[in-house]
């Protein structure tokens, strides 16, 4: 997703996904860092997406920026493969 798109909604109080979040059925993993200067209280808007998607799992690491993949790669990479590999199983 574009970042200013994200961030238009937000500003706005819209939601981007238009209430269509509650039909994703699969597993998905939300990450965010609690650091994030670009996302500004990001645990209450993943919270909220959460909520809608019921096979979800949110990490939320303590630090990291707004990209996380590529400012705690090690971290994201090893939640990530925890994750793929017990959805395997």
């Amino acid at each position: 997703l574009d970042t200013m798109l994200i961030l238009d909604a937000s500003k706005k109080s819209e939601s981007i996904y238009k209430g269509r979040l509650g039909a994703i059925k699969c597993p998905v993993l939300l990450t965010g860092s609690l650091a994030d200067k670009v996302v500004v209280n990001i645990e209450v808007g993943i919270a909220n997406i959460a909520k809608q998607i019921l096979t979800s799992k949110v990490v939320l690491f303590p630090a990291g920026g707004h990209t996380l993949m590529l400012s705690r790669p090690e971290a994201f990479r090893a939640e990530v493969i925890g994750f793929i590999e017990k959805i395997n199983l």
